[in-house]
């Protein structure tokens, strides 16, 4: 419903006023720019105009279910499903953690940091994380979160270091919607 060119109950048709911005109109209906210009097909998060109308979808209670045993990320938005992704875990003896946590740190192109090693920034031919980074709290998570990866193949397998990866494409919409 969120992706469709549908109005349908419960979401919100928004014309644009004269010194509206995407993070000022985000910030009202507590939803993110990414998401409005998503669904919108905005492709400058800079650039609105007065008058066009906009499909939005008002913030909520998003949660996010990972289910390790089938490759599976799946969003929730007030108990409904909104999509679902094909994952990768982490490989044995790197596992990926299990328990409820928070994300709480949103980055574009983040320097990947390894507990004892310098961190490798974005763009280095070392690095793995792809375009997005969505980390967990730090009390039970530290160092673990939700990253894309270029490497498509290791996405439905047990092939991280403990993180869960998504293909670029997925997460840079997943870091749109939450």
């Amino acid at each position: 419903i969120e992706f469709s060119p549908e109005f349908v109950k419960g979401l919100i048709r928004y014309t644009v006023k004269k010194k509206d911005t995407l993070d000022t109109i985000a910030k009202k209906y507590k939803t993110t720019k990414g998401m409005i210009a998503r669904i919108n097909h905005i492709q400058n998060v800079n650039v609105i105009h007065e008058g066009d109308t906009l499909k939005i979808v008002p913030g909520g209670d998003y949660y996010i279910l990972i289910e390790k045993s089938k490759f599976l990320l799946t969003v929730y938005r007030d108990g409904i499903f909104i999509k679902s992704y094909k994952i990768g875990i982490g490989k044995e003896g790197s596992e990926t953690p299990t328990g409820k946590t928070t994300i709480t740190v949103k980055q574009i192109h983040p320097p990947w940091t390894r507990i004892g090693k310098p961190s490798i920034p974005y763009g280095h031919p070392e690095y793995p994380l792809g375009e997005r980074w969505l980390g967990f709290d730090k009390k039970n998570f530290a160092h673990y979160g939700i990253h894309g990866t270029k490497e498509k193949e290791t996405v439905g397998k047990k092939s991280s270091n403990g993180c869960i990866r998504l293909v670029d494409e997925d997460v840079m919409e997943l870091y749109d919607i939450v």
